[in-house]
């Protein structure tokens, strides 16, 4: 979880089961999504999501939330 108005770095690339540019926040980001990217179970990945419902308000992502082949988030 990310507060998503906390950053400095940012890191852009492409990944194949992304439907846009993948933008990380750090390089473990980066590298790990493109480990997701790599994986033959994993067919969707969304990064960044928007997390909503938390107490602290909505300002705060997940890292990543990705669909796998048999269906299953």
């Amino acid at each position: 979880m990310r507060n998503k108005n906390t950053h400095s770095l940012i890191i852009k690339g492409k990944l194949n089961k992304k439907k846009c540019i993948f933008v990380a926040f750090n390089l473990l980001q980066f590298k790990y999504g493109q480990l997701l990217d790599k994986d033959d179970e994993i067919v969707e990945i969304q990064a960044n999501y928007n997390l909503k419902g938390f107490s602290f308000g909505n300002n705060y992502t997940s890292d990543f939330v990705c669909k796998k082949n048999n269906g299953l988030d």
